[in-house]
């Protein structure tokens, strides 16, 4: 079974997808335009039934807003930058430790990331963005009464993951 989606002038092939439902969470998935937001139409008729089945070779129009790269960027860009100023800040402290304001900070961009959806053509991107989310997550970690206990947790100097150092 395959589908062919018509957005913004470009053809996209949408396989092993026989109804509306299936046909919304693969634009979603692939394209990174929302559910919600997606007007699908196909020979001048608007798809609203998610059980609706769909021929095979149809092709479907889509009205929706697409991905915005550059918002998802800056946010990405924005969340690492603070992350990296705030690892910093933390290294110096004895014991390391991020205070609960901060930490506030970091869970907020969390969840804001949590919420940005990357479709899988920008690689690159998700990439970023789970580097981001790891420095905030180990952040968190150092909030006085919340951080690990056993051997020493030492934030990284270059890269983004948890090092233990055995004492």
């Amino acid at each position: 079974m395959s589908v062919t989606v018509i957005h913004d002038k470009t053809k996209h092939s949408a396989e092993g997808v026989g109804t509306v439902g299936q046909l919304r969470q693969w634009i979603e998935a692939q394209l990174g335009v929302p559910s919600d937001a997606q007007k699908l139409v196909l020979k001048g008729k608007a798809l609203k039934e998610p059980a609706e089945a769909l021929p095979d070779g149809c092709k479907v129009m889509l009205v929706g807003s697409s991905f915005d790269v550059d918002k998802a960027r800056c946010l990405v860009q924005a969340a690492t930058k603070k992350a990296s100023a705030w690892q910093s800040d933390a290294r110096k402290r004895t014991p390391q430790t991020v205070p609960s304001e901060i930490a506030t900070e970091c869970r907020q961009l969390l969840a804001e990331l949590s919420e940005l959806r990357v479709p899988p053509s920008q690689a690159e991107l998700l990439r970023a963005k789970g580097s981001a989310a790891d420095k905030l997550r180990n952040l968190v970690a150092l909030e006085p009464g919340k951080a690990p206990t056993g051997p020493a947790f030492i934030l990284p100097e270059k890269s983004n993951c948890v090092k233990y150092n055995p004492t």
